[in-house]
């Protein structure tokens, strides 16, 4: 039907109008950004969680490529000292053997990383075996001393320069039999 009033010379009717008033419009809109909020901030913190993950997977990964290194050469070591290897002035941390090749070996944590050193010490003769990523908290070697020997190795690592898991730490610990009869010093 068609009104005539004095604004306009066509009305529709109140009962036919079609579309959204303002306050549906505005409670919409407000939903829509909550729920766009709480979903972004789930997909930013998966993200963060992925990432701390696979840096912790990476530390894992090196520490085990460590260890496995450490236990060829105990595996065919000989004459092992757990005090002060070849007096070398160690710290507490650190443990010493003759390798398959007759090199003097030592093992030891310094900055926080674990260092492989032949004896005598030149340029070449020292590396580190863990990783930048990798922050070694504690390092020690017990050896039951009785042929064959066996080496039990435990490190304390975490990952290093990396927020949000700052405060965890992985303990890990592996014994290692000798193939041949050995002796500690």
């Amino acid at each position: 039907m068609i009104f005539f009033s004095p604004n306009s010379i066509f009305q529709i009717p109140n009962s036919s109008r079609s579309g959204f008033t303002l306050v549906e419009l505005l409670v919409s809109f407000t939903l829509f950004t909550v729920i766009m909020s709480i979903v972004t901030s789930i997909f930013i913190t998966s993200r963060r969680t992925e990432r701390n993950i696979a840096a912790l997977i990476l530390v894992n990964d090196n520490t085990y490529m460590a260890i496995e290194q450490m236990a060829r050469d105990i595996r065919d070591g000989r004459n092992f000292d757990f005090t002060d290897p070849f007096s070398e002035g160690c710290s507490g941390n650190c443990f010493g053997f003759t390798n398959r090749n007759g090199e003097k070996v030592i093992y030891d944590l310094s900055n926080n990383s674990i260092r492989r050193r032949i004896s005598p010490v030149t340029p070449n003769s020292t590396r580190n075996l863990t990783a930048d990523n990798v922050n070694v908290q504690s390092f020690s070697a017990i050896s039951t001393c009785i042929s064959p020997i066996k080496v039990t190795i435990n490190l304390k690592v975490s990952p290093q320069g990396l927020s949000g898991v700052a405060n965890f730490s992985n303990n890990i610990q592996t014994t290692v039999s000798t193939r041949n009869f050995a002796k500690c010093i």
